[in-house]
C-alpha cells in the first residue's frame, strides 16, 4: 500500500494480450503500434516508464472504444 491506500498494478502487455490475444508484445512493437514518440533512448528505465504509460492510456482508450462500438451492435437473425 501507498499511504495507506492499496497498490493497483496494471500490466500492460499483459492487458494487450487479453484484449486482442496472441502473445505479449514488446513495448517497442506496442510504442510504433501507439505512434508514440521516443524522447529518448528504449531501454532506458525513465524512457521505458514513459512509454508504458502512454501505450497503457492508448490501451484503455481503444478499449473503451471498442466496447462503445459493441453496445451499439444490434444483432439481426
Amino acid at each position: 500500500s501507498i499511504h495507506g491506500k492499496p497498490l493497483v498494478v496494471h500490466d500492460v502487455m499483459r492487458m494487450y494480450s487479453d484484449t486482442f490475444g496472441g502473445k505479449w508484445p514488446k513495448l517497442v512493437v506496442l510504442a510504433e503500434k501507439y505512434h508514440y514518440n521516443w524522447q529518448g533512448d528504449a531501454h532506458d528505465a525513465l524512457f521505458d516508464t514513459k512509454a508504458t504509460l502512454y501505450c497503457f492510456e492508448k490501451l484503455q482508450e481503444e478499449i473503451k472504444n471498442a466496447n462503445s462500438v459493441l453496445r451499439g451492435t444490434q444483432l439481426h437473425f
